[in-house]
């Protein structure tokens, strides 16, 4: 047995050497999974901020200032903030099953293959939020 450490971020684990000379000894990728899974919620939690920013500027806009586009831009920021608590949720739960066997192999590739199409669609409906943005209309007023 030796030990194998990252120096960067000072995880260390006893490892088994191999038995054949030419074979490679498993190096474990917990320190940079969890890594990940850190910086993919940081970016998520400053996303749902984002949103919670944007639709506190459109709730703002009085009712005589407001452009044709302000009901789309409020659905789809309800939508963007639905879809990333639903993302969160099933990051979650995946973060927190651990599969045994073939049933809960496949059970987990489906989570993550819906967290990956959930996160793709937040992706496309923010583009269109930032496209379309938020805009504050004076009304010509006549005094």
């Amino acid at each position: 047995m030796t030990t194998f450490s990252c120096t960067k971020c000072g995880y260390s684990e006893m490892l088994e050497m191999p038995e054949f000379p030419g074979e490679k000894p498993f190096v474990p990728s917990k320190a940079y999974a969890t890594r990940k899974t850190i910086a993919q919620g940081a970016l998520d939690l400053a996303l749902l901020m984002a949103n919670a920013s944007q639709l506190k500027a459109l709730v703002d806009i009085p009712a005589n200032h407001r452009n044709d586009f302000y009901v789309g831009l409020l659905v789809l920021i309800g939508l963007s903030i639905a879809l990333q608590l639903a993302a969160g949720i099933i990051l979650l739960v995946l973060g927190m099953t651990n599969p045994k066997d073939e049933e809960g192999h496949k059970r987990t590739e489906c989570l993550n293959n819906s967290s990956v199409s959930i996160i793709l669609l937040i992706t496309v409906v923010n583009i269109f939020i930032s496209a379309i943005g938020i805009s504050y209309v004076e009304n010509e007023s006549t005094p």
